[in-house]
């Protein structure tokens, strides 16, 4: 029924969504998702897709190295043939789903690997860097593909870009593409920005994006443990979203020294203990996550 469509949209994004839970929990293998997943191939739905999306995103950050790949050689050429069928280039008379999805999927098929996406991509950001534009509707996409693959030079544009920007909502936009840096210096370079470069409401941005990224869990655990006291100044509810960022990313690489570190935190502080108790179990959950695998 979900291979032929005759199950609605929100039923077919219902039954992956809960079968994807059940992967959480440890009750279903991440290979019997991916396998359900295949009927899906010819979805065009904005929902179930993206959520789906979604989901692997997650898996894919918190498994071991052999699931990842298998979840990047899944999706990569199946996130691919969506953006053929509906398009790299937005249409004057899509539908605003078509536009979301194409959006959300398109950096997630050239982190795993399409060709084809990539070079769109990078095409697109290549054009930007010269000093044209790129349709609005791309822009976040383009900007976290340009610097998945870029260095040093790259992240300069991206300042000049930011520091330039008169739109709010183009500067957030930048922010969180800079979370997409995967060499360690532009990482570093990255967390060095927030707290020198960046308007304290946006600080919480990049970190929030970084976390989502498999190369900069570690990094962004030393940047958090040693700049603590400057960190502790933002305002409560931001620091609450850089909290509750930097648990489950640090706590898939060092995991002892993040319950040591807090265990010891909430102890002596009255800093936000709901989100950090919180945080602190959804790390476990990813733990217990990648420890089982695919199996």
């Amino acid at each position: 029924m979900v291979r032929r469509q005759t199950l609605s949209a929100e039923d077919r994004w219902g039954l992956q969504n809960d079968l994807y839970a059940l992967v959480v929990a440890g009750e279903v293998g991440l290979g019997d998702y991916l396998t359900f997943l295949g009927h899906y191939r010819t979805d065009h739905d904005y929902l179930p897709l993206a959520s789906i999306a979604t989901n692997l995103s997650h898996a894919h950050l918190t498994v071991a190295e052999e699931a990842a790949a298998r979840i990047a050689a899944q999706a990569g050429p199946w996130f691919g043939e969506v953006l053929e069928r509906i398009g790299y280039a937005p249409a004057a008379d899509e539908d605003h789903m078509t536009a979301i999805l194409r959006d959300q999927i398109l950096f997630d098929a050239v982190r795993y690997g399409c060709p084809e996406a990539e070079a769109e991509a990078l095409a697109r950001f290549a054009e930007l860097r010269r000093g044209g534009t790129v349709h609005p509707d791309l822009l976040r996409s383009v900007l976290q593909a340009g610097a998945w693959s870029g260095d040093g030079r790259v992240f300069s544009w991206f300042d000049r870009r930011f520091q330039k920007s008169e739109s709010e909502h183009e500067r957030m936009t930048v922010l969180a593409a800079l979370g997409c840096f995967r060499g360690r210096a532009e990482i570093e370079k990255v967390l060095d920005y927030v707290l020198a470069r960046v308007p304290p409401r946006n600080t919480f941005i990049p970190v929030v994006a970084l976390a989502a990224n498999p190369s900069a869990g570690s990094i962004l655990w030393d940047w958090y443990t040693g700049r603590l006291a400057q960190i502790e100044r933002f305002h409560p509810m931001l620091y609450e979203r850089v909290i509750a960022a930097i648990i489950p990313a640090a706590g898939l690489e060092r995991p002892d020294e993040v319950r040591g570190f807090f265990a010891e935190y909430l102890r002596r502080s009255g800093k936000p203990r709901d989100v950090i108790r919180l945080s602190l179990e959804r790390m476990e959950i990813n733990a217990e996550m990648r420890r089982r695998g695919g199996s």
